[in-house]
């Protein structure tokens, strides 16, 4: 009986070679199929994966299928949260209950499907809503916010927001507007003018001080069934079907560059001999101010910490 000897025309280096890429790329798939999303909030990240529906193979993390499949509700109150960053992969979440805990700022830009959210009692400084947005329920109760958009919430009804410091609030997109509760907050105008007044059967105003003029769809009917314990107000607010002063449009434009920026920004058109650029965050806190000259129009941002930030330039 004879034996053939069968000699491989690779060397063996190659197969060596050959053999650790393979092996090296087999490594990366199950290295990458263990890593989940970054949730840095510990109580938050427990929570997540503790519940069997979220993370539907009970393991250590949450990966981004499992989050983003994810269409139930998530209820992490009165649990000492302070961050929820790791929400924004969760974008088929219909509720989210955060409320009592120390959350300062929100981002859920990203969560186009969430439908009802309470966020109150945090000292929210900043809370940031999809463009377009399905909320229907919107509780911020006693935060600390200055500034809300509202202007993609076409079917919000149900707004509590008593006792934050915000300044102007305007639900004019918000056209099936039932329940609205504003107290106690620094409110200076305020746009119900929605085009469905008749639906909004419930609002509280009072303990706005520096509110004189609620806008509305019709001042006549306003003021004949806007009346009694269901709407309340401060006296020296008054219904009116236009508060705003018009604005005067011209052709005025400004140009800003590099965005997004490092080291420094670039303003052209519009400046003057008497600029002044202000810069702040989106907390309301003013970071920078500086004066510009038409010889000198560029604008040292390096030590202002990363994030995204309000231009303001004041002209002459």
């Amino acid at each position: 009986m004879k034996f053939s000897l069968q000699i491989p025309t690779t060397k063996p280096t190659d197969m060596i070679k050959q053999i650790l890429i393979i092996a090296g790329f087999l490594f990366c798939i199950q290295n990458s199929c263990a890593q989940g999303i970054m949730i840095p909030d510990t109580v938050f990240h427990n929570y997540l994966i503790e519940n069997p529906f979220i993370n539907t193979n009970m393991d250590t993390t949450i990966s981004l299928e499992e989050a983003t499949s994810f269409s139930g509700f998530i209820d992490v109150s009165s649990m000492a949260v302070t961050d929820l960053s790791g929400i924004e992969n969760f974008t088929s979440l219909v509720t989210l209950r955060c409320q009592d805990n120390a959350i300062t700022s929100l981002d859920l830009t990203a969560n186009t499907a969430l439908e009802i959210l309470d966020c109150s009692n945090n000292g929210l400084h900043t809370l940031l809503l999809p463009e377009t947005s399905a909320i229907v329920f919107l509780n911020i109760n006693f935060n600390a916010i200055t500034t809300i958009d509202l202007s993609g919430c076409n079917d919000l009804m149900y707004l509590f927001g008593q006792e934050n410091t915000i300044a102007h609030l305007d639900v004019s997109n918000c056209s099936v507007l039932s329940e609205l509760t504003m107290n106690s907050n620094a409110l200076e105008t305020i746009n119900l003018n929605n085009g469905n007044n008749a639906n909004l059967y419930y609002f509280n105003l009072t303990n706005n001080l520096d509110l004189d003029c609620i806008q509305v769809d019709d001042l006549e009917w306003s003021t004949l069934n806007w009346t009694g314990g269901m709407f309340t107000k401060d006296p020296s607010a008054q219904f009116k079907e236009t508060c705003f002063a018009s604005v005067i449009e011209t052709d005025f434009s400004i140009n800003i560059y590099p965005n997004p920026a490092q080291e420094f920004i670039i303003i052209e058109n519009g400046v003057t001999a008497q600029s002044i650029i202000e810069i702040y965050d989106l907390q309301g806190a003013l970071v920078l101010t500086t004066y510009l000259r038409e010889s000198n129009k560029e604008i040292p941002i390096s030590k202002l910490a990363t994030g995204r930030y309000i231009l303001k330039h004041i002209s002459n």
